[in-house]
């Protein structure tokens, strides 16, 4: 394997519109069972990358021993997908977060206001004092950063500002924007797309002059922002031969596509073990047709093998 993804508890400290896994019951992978398969990866490729998500992977409740796990394989790469809406003087999770390679942070808006409308549904009590823990937590983190924000109905106005906010920070690296894609009652109409297109631009000339002046300004990447439907992914899939997500049960799926939802595998078809032709790269499931994470890793397969490590 290149990378595996481990999706750790279903738990998490937000209430996220666009989101249903606050709803499910709670689930988190057994810790025996997790050190197993990543012992295994970790064995069969010393160079495979680990990405920890959940729900939130700083709710999980073994992540003390998720990190002595990880200091014993010193040259272990992974990184973290969290909202950061967590209390880092607790040691373990400050901890979990510094070793990682990347955090990949949420980020959905610039103000307070903004950003507890998309993620502090039913919690806007506190909401600007959690919104300020969040950016101290940014700007403490030793770790590279990664920011994403999801552009749906209600932040789209917001784009350029996002960019402008944190652009500058020391450890912020990137910045990535992409549509909501979970939820049909706030998907961007096209006179919304074509706002946040108009916003893109400035950023791209904005990030052009002070890169120009030697300023220090962090990347920018833009996901599928065509109002046009997107058509069926018709491609060749190398992925699915080399790349896994572990859900809360154990259960490996061949990629993030693959995985049910609605937080259940009711009829466990896409599971690793119940696909045929894994290893074709010719070979497509009904699940790719709707793949957007990794046509770009398709596209430049040959590079994308030739790198030390690269998470999928």
């Amino acid at each position: 394997m290149i990378s595996v993804q481990f999706d750790l508890t279903t738990r998490c400290s937000q209430r996220c519109y666009m989101c249903r896994q606050y709803t499910w019951n709670h689930r988190e992978i057994d810790f025996d069972l997790l050190k197993e398969k990543i012992n295994k990866f970790y064995e069969e490729n010393p160079n495979c990358t680990f990405t920890f998500s959940g729900g939130d992977p700083l709710s999980y409740s073994k992540l003390s021993k998720l990190n002595e796990l990880l200091k014993e394989k010193k040259d272990l790469k992974y990184q973290v997908f969290t909202n950061l809406d967590y209390d880092l003087s607790q040691n373990h999770i400050r901890e979990f977060l510094e070793r990682a390679e990347f955090v990949q942070a949420s980020m959905d808006g610039s103000t307070p206001e903004m950003y507890a409308s998309i993620r502090y549904s039913g919690l806007e009590k506190n909401y600007v004092r959690r919104y300020k823990r969040l950016i101290e937590n940014i700007r403490s983190l030793k770790t590279k950063v990664k920011l994403n924000m999801t552009v749906s109905v209600k932040n789209y106005t917001d784009v350029f500002n996002v960019f402008m906010k944190f652009c500058k920070f020391d450890n912020v690296v990137g910045i990535r924007f992409f549509p909501v894609h979970t939820n049909e009652d706030v998907f961007l109409k096209k006179e919304m797309f074509d706002s946040v297109k108009s916003q893109m631009l400035h950023i791209a000339e904005v990030s052009s002059t002070l890169k120009a002046k030697g300023e220090k300004v962090a990347d920018t990447n833009v996901e599928s922002f065509e109002f046009e439907k997107r058509k069926p992914f018709a491609g060749k899939c190398y992925v699915k031969a080399v790349h896994r997500v572990v859900d809360q049960n154990g259960t490996e799926y061949p990629c993030c596509r693959a995985t049910n939802d609605n937080g259940c595998d009711w009829e466990g078809k896409f599971r690793v073990e119940n696909l045929d032709g894994i290893d074709d790269e010719n070979k497509l499931y009904s699940f790719c047709k709707n793949c957007d994470r990794y046509v770009k890793f398709n596209s430049d397969f040959e590079n994308v093998k030739k790198s030390e490590r690269r998470y999928l």
